[in-house]
């Protein structure tokens, strides 16, 4: 006999009218749900494409700066060590990226984009971009900007 699965419901979101003023105070709090939210969007939003928000921002990174070493990318991302092997071991079973002789290390191993990983980087930041967009839908465009330009201040 076969369990049937049980549907899980869609993820709802308690509006910020909803939680008590104490919280909303903190800043750390509210960025924290904040990009809680986002990230759930993002990861249900990449799964077609077997990546998760992680694997995206990876690809991203190494695609932009080029071949990058594991412990460079863990660091740029602030990714332990263990997630790091574990995230490009995905990437590699995926075909997306592989890792090759770091030109500077011979130790070391770099990791780049293949060609089926740039494709799926396009289509990954489109998923992004929506989700993003989704997202910050009750800013103005000029809010918008500021949000990220104060956000990057305090990275």
């Amino acid at each position: 006999m076969q369990r049937e699965q049980k549907k899980r419901p869609e993820q709802t979101y308690a509006p910020a009218a909803e939680l008590p003023p104490v919280l909303l105070q903190h800043i750390g709090f509210v960025i924290n749900k904040a990009a809680q939210r986002v990230r759930e969007s993002g990861e249900a939003a990449l799964a077609p494409l077997r990546i998760s928000v992680r694997h995206f921002g990876v690809m991203a990174l190494v695609h932009e700066c080029g071949p990058l070493s594991q412990q460079t990318i863990g660091a740029r991302l602030r990714c332990d060590r263990t997630t790091m092997v574990s995230v490009i071991d995905d990437l590699e079973r995926l075909k997306f990226a592989k890792r090759v002789t770091h030109p500077g290390d011979r130790r070391a191993y770099a990791i780049n984009l293949t060609e089926k990983g740039k494709r799926a980087l396009t289509e990954a930041a489109g998923i992004i971009s929506k989700v993003q967009s989704d997202f910050l839908a009750p800013l103005e465009a000029a809010e918008r900007k500021q949000l990220n330009a104060l956000l990057q201040k305090v990275l």
